[in-house]
């Protein structure tokens, strides 16, 4: 895929050989979050590497103990104007990330930001969100449940989290 496409992804259960980058202004679009499950083929190994624009929508991330969505850490001069959106998901695994955005990853002048949106993210002794170097997102409707730390937020980053709920886990918000 290249710019502006969207990628379907039809009812079925997928074990990839990961990463997988989303490319710039391209969505992945599972045909919802009930019936798409997708794997890396190494648990752990990053699954989804997003780029300026990229969105991905309706799928359930599972059996991974990297990140499930993050920045490239091969690529930290690529610009970033158009925050990544991740939104209608479900993770489900042991001891992985969700979602981690390192704004080292990205040039100095992008966004260094995710928006985030109703995720349900079961990662039992895993992180919820994780933001790290002057991060940001904007996160509504994030569920975590049975997280080590639903939310953790360091070295100058910070979050807008709306309508949301950590529980079971360790750390609510860190």
């Amino acid at each position: 895929a290249t710019g502006n496409i969207s990628v379907n992804v039809a009812p079925g259960y997928y074990t990839e050989v990961c990463p997988i980058t989303i490319p710039q202004n391209c969505a992945l679009m599972g045909d919802n979050l009930r019936n798409v499950f997708i794997q890396p083929s190494v648990a752990s190994s990053d699954m989804f590497y997003m780029t300026n624009g990229s969105y991905v929508w309706g799928v359930t991330v599972r059996n991974y103990t990297g990140n499930a969505f993050s920045y490239n850490p091969a690529t930290p001069s690529q610009n970033v104007f158009v925050s990544p959106y991740i939104q209608n998901l479900t993770s489900s695994t042991t001891t992985g990330t969700a979602v981690y955005v390192d704004g080292d990853l990205v040039s100095s002048i992008s966004t260094k930001a995710f928006i985030v949106g109703f995720f349900t993210i079961i990662n039992r002794g895993g992180i919820g969100i994780r933001l790290v170097n002057s991060a940001y997102s904007q996160s509504v409707n994030i569920y975590t449940i049975a997280c080590d730390i639903g939310v953790k937020v360091e070295s100058g980053s910070f979050i807008t989290l709306n309508g949301s709920d950590c529980s079971i886990g360790n750390y609510g918000l860190v």
